[in-house]
């Protein structure tokens, strides 16, 4: 509904800072330059429905030049926040980081899916040999993380919760003898439609984790109390 409203402005911006469109109009009447100003030779009249056909020529080039204006200018670039950021905006939303709550595996989930989707662009740096926070990768800069990684690598959890410095969160893979080789760190994030993509993770993920994690916990509990019973 925003971004519709935000069209609308732009629209009738464009509309009324291009108020030549009412030039012929007031030329023919109210001000009837015609008339005033004509050679006393010329006797053609100016029929009264002129005013409203030039009136609604001119509006309706102003309306197009406005549209075209509109849909080709570029569209601005998603502001880029580190993921630390990230967090404390949904964190405000009902989201919870604490070290006892599942949270922040819901978050990831719906990080990851947002990349390998295309609603998520991740940038970080890349740490080849996994130095790690401490090591060398400050020199480099911030580069766009393709989506493949993450098809490989995931956010390291306990650094997204614990974590006050951004530098420290990372991608990592398992299976491997260093696993946060080939990793980025430093992660940002850039969102387009930030709000609208926070609502949906919420709805679909939020909550999967820890309702996971019960059912396992009742059927543990489950399995234990017919052992006993047997």
């Amino acid at each position: 509904m925003r971004e519709y409203l935000i069209s609308a402005r732009d629209l009738l911006w464009g509309i009324l800072k291009r108020g030549y469109f009412l030039f012929f109009a007031l030329f023919l009447d109210p001000v009837d330059i015609y008339s005033r100003f004509k050679p006393a030779a010329w006797e053609m009249p100016v029929p009264d429905w002129a005013i409203w056909i030039a009136f609604g020529v001119t509006f309706a080039l102003a309306v197009f030049l406005s549209f075209h204006e509109a849909r080709t200018r570029p569209a601005p670039k998603p502001k880029r926040m580190p993921l630390l950021d990230l967090r404390a905006y949904c964190k405000k939303r009902g989201w919870k980081f604490g070290q006892s709550e599942m949270d922040a595996l819901d978050f990831v989930e719906a990080l990851v899916q947002g990349a390998i989707d295309g609603d998520v662009e991740f940038w970080g740096k890349f740490d080849e040999y996994g130095r790690g926070p401490d090591g060398s990768w400050h020199d480099e800069p911030l580069t766009r993380i393709p989506p493949e990684h993450f098809k490989k690598y995931r956010i390291e959890v306990v650094g997204l919760v614990m974590q006050d410095e951004n530098r420290r969160v990372f991608t990592h893979s398992y299976g491997v003898d260093n696993h946060r080789s080939g990793g980025y760190l430093d992660l940002h994030v850039s969102i387009p439609a930030l709000r609208a993509w926070e609502k949906s993770a919420r709805k679909t993920y939020h909550g999967n984790a820890q309702a996971k994690h019960d059912e396992e916990e009742r059927l543990r509990k489950k399995e234990e109390e017919e052992l006993e019973a047997s």
